[in-house]
């Protein structure tokens, strides 16, 4: 996979044994436990997700040893499954991942954001206050990202804020690894996503910005060709990933 901006590299199409996944230590999200008992793609989304091996957590083995096995084979043979099943989706090159990746953390920002909104509306104005308060997805909502994702992102919202919008300047693909939760099979992908945030205060007269980077698991049914990737958890403010990553 390309890891360089300037290099713009198709994935082999060669075929390849894939190397043996390590041992899948999950680390839920929510209190619930994941199922070993697999019966197949059901259609319908999890309220909560489980993401196996994650980047921010330290392990016992020094990464060194964990970087090459991990970002040249594993994730290498994952993103070609998701390239098998998709059937035309355009996943050709890792920008393709990476474009579609920040798409879907518009598309959850602009559904929160509208949510937020309404909320506020509704109150009377001497009854507003600043802090954000979490959002719950519809049950459609959960097509686009878990309910742990949608609560973890709309906590983000400054205080006060009148308007809030986030444009994407950069996704790098730390790891992609296969799991299992809810009795179905997953491919999950970690990337390192650097956004900028602009809102308007109703405390302040000038607008305000931010950027931060953040750690985004996405994830897709194995079993389903029709289905995208949804966003299985989102941990703001990302520190040093210890995997080497593949951006654009």
């Amino acid at each position: 996979l390309a890891g360089a901006r300037s290099t713009v590299c198709r994935l082999s199409r060669r075929r390849f044994r894939a190397w043996p996944c390590s041992s899948l230590r999950a680390f839920a999200t929510s209190g619930a436990t994941p199922s070993s008992s697999r019966s197949g793609w059901s259609g319908e989304w999890p309220e909560q997700s489980f993401v196996f091996e994650p980047v921010w957590e330290k392990g016992d083995v020094p990464s060194v040893f964990l970087m090459i096995p991990n970002a040249f084979v594993e994730t290498y043979f994952s993103l070609r499954e998701v390239q098998k099943a998709s059937k035309g989706a355009a996943f050709d090159t890792i920008d393709s991942f990476n474009l579609r990746f920040m798409d879907r953390f518009v598309q959850l920002h602009s559904e929160v954001e509208a949510m937020q909104r309404r909320q506020l509306a509704s109150q009377a104005p001497n009854r507003q206050h600043g802090a954000p308060t979490a959002v719950h997805p519809r049950p459609d909502g959960l097509r686009l990202a878990a309910a742990a994702a949608w609560s973890a992102w709309s906590l983000e919202r400054p205080v006060w804020a009148k308007t809030w919008e986030m444009t994407p300047l950069s996704c790098q693909v730390l790891q992609a690894r296969r799991a299992e939760h809810h009795q179905s099979q997953w491919v999950q992908v970690t990337v390192r996503l650097n956004a900028e945030e602009r809102w308007t205060s109703r405390k302040k007269e000038l607008p305000e910005s931010r950027v931060r980077e953040h750690f985004v698991v996405y994830e897709l049914p194995k079993e389903s060709s029709d289905e995208d990737f949804r966003i299985a958890d989102i941990r703001v403010d990302a520190g040093a990933a210890p995997t080497a990553a593949h951006g654009v």
